[in-house]
């Protein structure tokens, strides 16, 4: 049990090194088995950079404007994942904007320099980011975390569907610019991160639970189909652009619910 408990705790400490830049200590294990196995935290991790990336936002509100408070929470939340996923949106969008066939999309994914496709898309996605605080927080605190959470969980759960259910272009990928990338998902690896995907799915009432996860599951389908018809499969920059997709596309729908005068979260 001890020994079960502390590799639990080394394939978290993993997925916190992967996914942030928050310090890790040198001596932790790794291999890219154990980095597939990180796969089972996907929704823990996504959990965790959400409640810091709220705590972050509301202390900032507490003390500065608002306008200025969201831009410097969006700053915070760039440096805490190294704009990650972000980097991935703008390499995939300038690849598949660009490219008409497999190889030449990949060539220009790993290209280093931003196209006119990435860069609109890391504007699109500025703004998104700014808009989307600047509607939630006027709802109050407890929506704005609700939001924030599920946004960054069950968008990482996403990306982690896509390593399920399409194969891993090494070939192509390894060429490109890319960290380390976990590839494989076991069952069980996988019923853990989809469960922690349910439970803030949960959060919502039953009728919009229902709906959002339907959301999901289509959306899934769609990435899914799109990633097959372009490449056949999926490379690391394809997951931080699913992951940004629907951390927006579910922030969308929450804001849409609210704008027409719908709580959709239980709330005491």
């Amino acid at each position: 049990m001890v020994h079960w408990f502390k590799e639990q705790i080394n394939l978290f400490l993993l997925t916190v090194g992967f996914f942030t830049r928050i310090p890790i200590p040198k001596n932790t294990p790794y291999s890219d088995e154990l980095l597939n196995h990180t796969t089972r935290f996907y929704g823990i991790i996504g959990i965790f950079i959400g409640l810091i990336n709220y705590l972050a936002l509301i202390t900032l509100c507490f003390y500065l404007p608002k306008e200025l408070a969201f831009t410097l929470a969006i700053a915070f939340s760039l440096y805490l994942t190294g704009a990650f996923h972000e980097d991935g949106l703008a390499d995939m969008v300038d690849g598949f904007g660009g490219g008409f066939t497999p190889e030449k999309k990949l060539n220009i994914m790993k290209d280093s320099r931003q196209g006119t496709y990435g860069v609109s898309a890391l504007i699109i996605t500025i703004l998104l980011y700014f808009f989307s605080y600047k509607y939630l927080t006027q709802f109050g605190s407890i929506v704005t975390l609700f939001a924030i959470v599920i946004g960054h969980t069950v968008s990482r759960v996403m990306a982690g569907t896509l390593i399920a259910s399409l194969p891993y272009l090494r070939a192509l990928d390894t060429a490109a610019k890319a960290k380390p990338l976990a590839t494989k998902l076991r069952k069980s690896d996988l019923s853990i991160m989809l469960l922690s995907g349910i439970v803030l799915i949960l959060l919502f009432t039953p009728l919009y639970a229902l709906i959002f996860l339907g959301i999901c599951i289509f959306l899934h389908f769609i990435l899914k189909g799109y990633l097959t018809h372009h490449l056949g499969g999926y490379t690391g920059d394809c997951l931080g652009a699913a992951q940004i997709i629907t951390m927006f596309i579910t922030w969308i729908f929450i804001i849409a619910l609210l704008h027409n005068g719908i709580i959709p979260f239980y709330i005491v």
